[in-house]
């Protein structure tokens, strides 16, 4: 260590300790006068430094300082650390010339890993490229597709898509599509437009040898939904994770997919980020907008730009997909655009009634009820004239359903405890 850094002083002398006795206030000083001692001995300190300056002597240590040799060694230490870390700093940047000094300040493990993830969110928007034409990418998108449909996992699932209430309108979906630039699509929860209507655009192209040419971005209102529903589709191709045919993109954290026939789920917030650096949107060939009744401020903004971009992009298509709005309304806003609706699957619903299950309760409730209703904090004595009737009509019910004795005993063992809600 530089001697002038620090200036160390192992034996204290009598005379530095009477001399540190003389920066001291007078002990017979109390209260505010110490302060006011202190003050005149400030101001008179500045005028003496105001003089020196003018007759400048040779340099002294700012400050003599007392350490142990374990307090020095442990200095010692943490001022090699420093020029460790100071020189590995400048290692870690020479390989890390995009990224902000403060991104790369800190070099544990941990944080050069956070670094390396933030240059891969920042360059995920260069990652697109304007879409072209490829013969030899179509070929090797349909080649692929009719692999992954030959996987054991593929047709697992495929059964389970056909199943879904949407698959019936697969080819009047994609007539939609051929015919008209934006649509609104209206599917009632369960009918698995969410995780279709994408697939059914990317296989339809990949079939046609356009392969090269699709790149669908799919906006989800929030962050669990675009990463949830990218791993079901990634699956749902035969693929394990996303990252081939399917990608997710929010919100510091991107898997993005293939360039060329893919699909991209990201959050609405992120969408705009894309349609921020991509103005005209040339890098993607579908947009399709999900639960666009959530009326945000985000969808909002997309929504309007999607109306200037229609006019921008003559070829590009556009899905707008709901499960409960007024069509209309949106129909009428994007000048009378056509709307396909879906029904969902539909389950029969039936009633149990606290009867029905309470022996299988498994419960060992005692048949204390005279002593609870007795011992009630407040006296209601309505709710017990209510309780009585319920039990005189349930015991009625009871004989007529053939029910066993044993679930008029237990509710009356419940008693009122429950607050149970008689009308």
């Amino acid at each position: 260590m530089n001697s002038s850094t620090f200036s160390f002083n192992y034996h204290a002398s009598n005379e530095e300790s009477q001399s540190s006795n003389i920066n001291l206030h007078p002990t017979n000083l109390r209260g505010k006068a110490i302060g006011l001692w202190y003050a005149q001995r400030q101001l008179s300190g500045n005028s003496t430094r105001t003089s020196s300056k003018s007759h400048p002597t040779r340099s002294q240590p700012v400050a003599t300082i007392e350490l142990s040799p374990n307090e020095i060694q442990r200095v010692t230490e943490v001022h090699q650390l420093f020029d460790h870390e100071k020189e590995t700093r400048k290692k870690f940047k020479k390989l890390s010339t995009n990224l902000q000094e403060d991104a790369i300040y800190d070099t544990s493990i941990d944080d050069v890993n956070h670094a390396m993830q933030f240059e891969k969110l920042h360059t995920s928007f260069q990652y697109f490229e304007p879409l072209d034409r490829k013969s030899e990418v179509d070929q090797y998108l349909l080649d692929d597709l009719r692999k992954k449909q030959c996987s054991s996992s593929y047709q697992t699932l495929k059964i389970q898509q056909t199943a879904l209430p949407i698959n019936k309108y697969r080819q009047q979906i994609l007539d939609m599509i051929e015919n008209n630039q934006l649509f609104i699509l209206i599917g009632e929860t369960g009918s698995g437009k969410t995780t279709q209507t994408a697939q059914f655009i990317l296989d339809d192209q990949i079939f046609k040898n356009q392969g090269s040419l699709c790149r669908i971005v799919c906006s989800q209102p929030r962050r669990i939904s675009a990463t949830s529903v990218a791993q079901r589709v990634a699956q749902e191709r035969g693929e394990i994770n996303p990252g081939d045919s399917v990608g997710y993109h929010i919100r510091l954290s991107a898997q993005l997919p293939r360039k060329n026939g893919s699909i991209l789920f990201c959050t609405t917030g992120m969408l705009l980020k894309y349609i921020e650096k991509f103005t005209s949107f040339e890098h993607f060939s579908h947009i399709i907008l999900d639960e666009i009744h959530e009326r945000n401020i985000d969808m909002d903004f997309l929504l309007i730009f999607i109306k200037r971009l229609l006019k921008l992009r003559p070829n590009i298509k556009v899905i707008l997909m709901s499960a409960s709005i007024q069509a209309e309304k949106f129909s009428s806003y994007f000048e009378n655009c056509p709307i396909l609706s879906i029904p969902g699957n539909m389950y029969s619903v039936r009633e149990y009634f606290l009867e029905d299950y309470i022996t299988k309760l498994k419960y060992p409730y005692d048949n204390r009820t005279n002593n609870q209703r007795s011992h009630r904090k407040l006296n209601n004595e309505e709710v017990d004239k209510n309780y009585d009737q319920y039990i005189s009509e349930l015991q009625f019910d009871l004989a007529s359903q053939h029910k066993s004795i044993d679930v008029l005993k237990k509710i009356q063992a419940i008693g009122t405890d429950f607050n149970l809600e008689i009308n």
